[in-house]
């Protein structure tokens, strides 16, 4: 189910915590990393909905919007560990465990929980899913 599309842009939008009008523009820009147009609609997955939401963390964090989609799309390939981790700063991030968190205290670094992150649009979008078939 992890890159199943099922979802529309409105469920993604509120499941990503995300504006409507931000994620139209996100998709405007960067759309096919992250959703699949059909039937006249766009289309996204428990992974691409996990994408935008660490993507808007990664940018709250400074970093440029493309970068943070970019960083996104990698690090959450495969669904990630519950307890996964992005070291973001300025344009880079990386993959990181909680040692390295505690390497970079009082570096200008900001910690985003990915695997909390995908773990609970997975959690939400089957919740949605069953809901939907019910």
């Amino acid at each position: 189910m992890w890159c199943t599309r099922d979802f529309t842009m409105a469920e993604a939008a509120r499941l990503a915590g995300i504006h409507p009008v931000t994620l139209r523009t996100w998709v405007m820009n960067h759309g096919a990393a992250f959703s699949e147009r059909r039937g006249g609609r766009r289309w996204f997955s428990p992974r691409d909905i996990a994408v935008i939401a660490a993507a808007r963390e990664l940018a709250d964090a400074g970093m440029p919007v493309p970068d943070a989609i970019d960083a996104a799309c990698r690090l959450l390939a495969d669904p990630p560990a519950a307890d996964a981790l992005a070291l973001a700063s300025g344009r880079s991030v990386r993959a990181a465990g909680i040692a390295d968190l505690v390497k970079a205290r009082g570096a200008a670094i900001r910690s985003v929980p990915i695997g909390r992150i995908a773990a609970g649009i997975s959690a939400n979008c089957a919740e949605l899913f069953q809901r939907a078939a019910a």
